[in-house]
């Protein structure tokens, strides 16, 4: 009797994954990968047009869809996208749920290209911008400023910044090390370790910080994108009480002494009896998102403040020094193209006073000309050398007027004697 042959076994059966499976897997271990932010405004982004696909009569899953019609169901979300209390978006945010959108189906879907496949969504966004400019909108009303020398001065004056006390040592800490390093907002600070920064003593007896950064936002390790230098803090030898390298060993002597917590920026012990000023705990990450708005707080400072001022700062006060070009700011502050710097490079607010006075108060051009030309006449009277006087040429001494010929008179009147 012939032996009945199995029949073959399915790829399910035998326990392989299938081809969307090990896909939804890579999908899953990329979106690990992305910022917590990025990921967040992602979700938003799709749970709010998936609900305006429903809204329209769509029972289907946005991925179910055609490409085709998925295009001019996000074109007309663009045109009709406003704020849940009916006020206008600005146009960056616009572009960015349209964007955060778009990637998700590149990612998602196949044969589909994040700009190539939505002409439609293309052309409504760029109508969009326009009619939102003619609203108002697009002139960055949320923009952060940098900090002027006297705001930063009197950060130190009033107490805000200093060691006085564990808030205020660690405040001043996360500045020094925001605007010397160029960290980015709260998420470097966040990841930021313990070991991440190690003290180096040079020959000359002086030391420094040296900063091991980790990814950042343009440089996530896909491409091998170093940085010319690593960030360093050196001492403040003009003024040692803001001496970034003191305040870290005196944070040493007050962490904790057998210290397990890996963090940087550790949170403050409450415990009056404690002998160290900081618990074995990492500072919360809500707390490191608003550092720069507590500090502006206490000094009572007006204005919008958050962290990226401080990283503001750092840009604008070495570009408009004059000492430092765009490509040597670009290495410190960790910009790959240095014509990044560029929305850095504006005028602070005293030079705007300054231009606004001079064209209330203009000069007169004509004494500025005058005076140009009477230098000028100057340095050619300075720099043209003196003729010798020569004894075998005869001609008038330098004392006499030149000698003149008359034309001779006319007929019927006497000469001259």
């Amino acid at each position: 009797m012939a032996l009945q042959q199995p029949e073959p076994s399915t790829s399910a059966e035998l326990g392989v994954p299938s081809l969307e499976e090990l896909r939804a897997e890579i999908r899953e271990y990329s979106a690990q990968s992305a910022a917590k932010s990025t990921q967040k405004k992602m979700k938003n982004a799709i749970k709010r047009f998936q609900h305006y696909i429903c809204e329209r009569g769509e029972d289907k899953h946005l991925l179910e869809l055609d490409i085709e019609y998925l295009d001019a169901l996000l074109a007309v979300y663009v045109k009709t996208l406003k704020k849940a209390n009916g006020e206008h978006y600005e146009p960056v945010t616009v572009q960015s749920y349209s964007g955060c959108i778009r990637k998700y189906l590149s990612e998602n879907m196949s044969n589909v290209d994040q700009e190539k496949s939505f002409p439609v969504t293309q052309a409504a966004l760029q109508a969009k911008k326009k009619e939102l400019k003619g609203l108002g909108k697009g002139n960055s009303p949320n923009k952060a400023d940098g900090l002027s020398v006297e705001q930063e001065e009197h950060l130190w004056q009033c107490g805000a910044l200093g060691d006085t006390s564990p808030d205020t040592l660690m405040n001043t800490l996360w500045y020094l090390t925001t605007k010397l390093l160029g960290f980015r907002g709260g998420q470097e600070a966040k990841q930021l370790l313990w070991s991440d920064i190690r003290k180096i003593e040079m020959d000359s007896g002086d030391c420094y910080l040296l900063f091991n950064k980790r990814w950042t936002k343009t440089r996530d390790g896909i491409k091998n994108n170093k940085r010319e230098f690593p960030p360093k803090m050196f001492q403040n030898k003009v003024n040692p009480e803001r001496c970034p390298v003191r305040l870290y060993e005196l944070f040493e002597e007050l962490r904790p002494a057998e210290c397990k917590c890996p963090a940087f920026f550790l949170s403050v012990n409450h415990n009056p009896k404690a002998t160290t000023w900081y618990a074995d705990a990492p500072m919360g990450i809500n707390r490191l998102d608003v550092m720069m708005h507590k500090i502006a707080d206490e000094a009572n400072l007006k204005g919008k403040f958050t962290n990226h001022n401080v990283r503001r700062t750092m840009c604008s006060q070495l570009l408009n020094s004059g000492q430092f070009d765009a490509v040597t700011v670009a290495q410190l502050s960790g910009y790959k193209i240095p014509n990044s710097l560029k929305h850095y490079m504006i005028a602070d607010i005293d030079t705007q006073q300054s231009m606004c006075e001079y064209l209330q108060n203009p000069r007169k051009r004509r004494s500025i000309d005058s005076h140009r030309v009477q230098s000028m006449h100057e340095i050619e009277s300075q720099s043209l050398p003196a003729l010798p006087c020569s004894q075998t040429t005869p001609g008038p001494s330098p004392q006499m007027a030149p000698v003149t010929h008359r034309p001779p008179p006319p007929s019927g009147m006497p000469k001259p004697t």
